[in-house]
């Protein structure tokens, strides 16, 4: 850019300028008329300007591909990680921490990209540094240690305030992020309380604390760049006081060195904004990256459980359930708990057999009914299916065996049919398959449906009624022809009229599947063949409805 002002100013200058290897391989009109050599000049001006175009762009595609990977990579290791953890640990960690994650994936590949970057200004600040040395030391050294000195405080007194300003961030990113979720997955209850407007109110609160702890940490972040720019020109200004009032130095001298240092903060003083502009960005994402590899690191501290199609095909055939699931001396404590949850337990499940499942809340029975499905395993003893214990290398075999019902079954907002084979999300649906696990459910409400099985239920199965879409989660345990049915709480959330519909349903699937049934309502299991009372994690009793249910009512009187 020098060069073509000088040329545009003064032409015939700026040629004698040129060095003679230069002069002597220009072309003759360029050598000797200068308009040629001011077109030559802009020619070659134009050209750099496009091939420093071309490289920033590259530069600036290849930083967003490996940013973008790297945070792509980091949010599919974190939901392989929760996806194919132990059930226990997916407990441990609440959905919404998980779901924040995945947001927070996207800071690693950014502070990945601005670490090369402070990496990369800060060699050049050092080179540069150490060619002014060599140019001129004296001015150099003192310029360096004063700038050495000044920095070290000035960060070392600053980086206990960005830490705590970007943990403070980070924490009033999880409180909006927890008050979204509880906005989304409450909707229903928190407007039928009449908390909307609390809900906006707390919501534009925690907003607010946001905003002003994010200008907060924004504010320190610039501190170090405008104490820099200062520092810098100030040190310009003290060293011309003193090559005026010390040195008495020649104007020639002054305008020398002056110029020469001046030439020196203006390239130094912008390498220095970008590296502590950088040093901050890092700094801000310190506690997304140090969230991410606690939860990453969290995976080691478990076992991961196989993944289905990972099972090894000789595990198929030694889990034949034909005969009985039996529990033996089962015990189970939860990590870092002083007691234990279930204690001694021993009953049988016969093949083709309904058994049902009674006891308080807390009594042990959703913990019980993890065992049974392999979600856990015992601290000690054993289940057994026909007598094979179910090891964890053996659980994703004997999920393909299950069907399970819970108590407020996830309606996805798809299709009738979508929903039924959701157990085989991802491959063809099997129609036929489809209609025969409703048909089993008693699904009589598809001929109602607009479009039959490609009726599109809505969010939560909001086009269904309540034992419809229990019906639905029915056909969908159905759909995979399993070996053991579960019912989990299956009709607790239902009236009187659906919930007697429901056991219509189960009772005609009696004698063809092994259903275990778990309730609090006694005439959810008057049918069953087998009656197991939980209290405090313990068998209080076992026998048929007619011996175990009138015990357990009088002790519900009792109470």
């Amino acid at each position: 850019m020098a060069l073509l002002t000088g040329a545009f100013a003064s032409p015939d200058k700026a040629l004698g300028q040129l060095p003679s290897f230069l002069r002597l391989s220009l072309p003759q009109p360029a050598a000797t008329d200068p308009r040629v050599l001011i077109l030559a000049v802009t020619t070659c001006t134009t050209g750099l300007i496009a091939l420093k175009n071309y490289l920033t762009t590259l530069t600036l595609w290849q930083s967003t591909l490996f940013s973008e990977a790297t945070a792509t990579a980091a949010r599919s290791r974190i939901f392989r990680t929760f996806v194919h953890a132990p059930f226990i640990w997916a407990l441990q960690n609440g959905t919404s921490r998980v779901l924040f994650l995945f947001t927070s994936g996207q800071f690693l590949g950014q502070s990945f990209v601005t670490l090369m970057q402070c990496t990369t200004n800060g060699i050049t600040i050092v080179a540069m540094l150490c060619g002014l040395i060599l140019v001129s030391p004296t001015f150099s050294l003192a310029l360096v240690a004063m700038f050495g000195v000044i920095a070290v405080l000035m960060l070392k007194h600053l980086r206990r305030r960005m830490e705590e300003r970007a943990q403070a961030v980070f924490d009033a990113e999880i409180a909006t992020h927890n008050l979204q979720q509880l906005s989304v997955h409450a909707l229903k209850e928190m407007r039928l309380a009449g908390k909307g407007g609390d809900l906006c109110n707390a919501y534009d609160e925690r907003l607010r604390h946001f905003v002003v702890t994010r200008g907060q940490q924004q504010l320190l972040g610039r501190t170090p760049i405008n104490t820099l720019e200062f520092l810098g020109f100030s040190t310009l200004t003290l060293i011309l006081a003193f090559l005026v009032f010390i040195q008495d130095e020649s104007l020639a001298r002054i305008s020398a060195t002056m110029g020469f240092m001046a030439a020196a903060a203006w390239r130094l003083l912008p390498m220095g904004s970008r590296f502590l502009e950088a040093w901050a960005i890092l700094k801000r994402n310190t506690p997304h990256l140090l969230g991410i590899a606690t939860f990453l690191q969290e995976k080691h501290a478990v076992e991961v459980t196989p993944n289905r199609n990972d099972t090894h095909p000789q595990a198929l055939r030694h889990l034949a359930f034909s005969r009985e699931l039996r529990l033996s001396e089962v015990s189970y404590r939860f990590p870092h708990s002083d007691t234990d949850t279930l204690r001694n337990i021993n009953f049988t499940i016969p093949h083709h057999s309904m058994v049902g499942l009674i006891g308080a809340s807390g009594s042990g029975k959703t913990t019980l009914v993890n065992l049974i499905s392999g979600l856990l395993h015992p601290t000690s003893g054993h289940v057994l299916i026909d007598g094979t214990p179910l090891e964890p290398a053996l659980a994703p075999t004997w999920f393909s065996k299950l069907g399970y019902v819970p108590q407020s079954p996830h309606i996805i907002d798809g299709t009738l049919a979508e929903n039924v084979a959701l157990s085989k999300w991802g491959e063809p649906i099997d129609r036929n398959r489809v209609q025969w696990a409703c048909s089993v459910a008693a699904c009589d409400f598809i001929d109602s449906l607009e479009q039959g099985m490609d009726t599109v239920l809505g969010e939560r199965g909001a086009r269904l009624s309540g034992g419809q879409n229990q019906r639905v989660a029915i056909a969908r345990a159905m759909y995979e022809d399993p070996e053991l049915l579960i019912l989990d709480e299956a009709t607790s959330a239902l009236d009187i009229k659906n919930e007697q519909a429901i056991h219509a349903t189960v009772a005609a699937l009696k004698n063809k599947f092994t259903i275990l049934i778990v309730a609090h309502r006694l005439s959810t299991v008057q049918g069953c063949d087998l009656v197991v009372w939980m209290e405090d994690g313990a068998i209080k009793g076992i026998g048929t409805p007619s011996e175990i249910l009138p015990q357990y009512e009088a002790t519900l009187s009792s109470q």
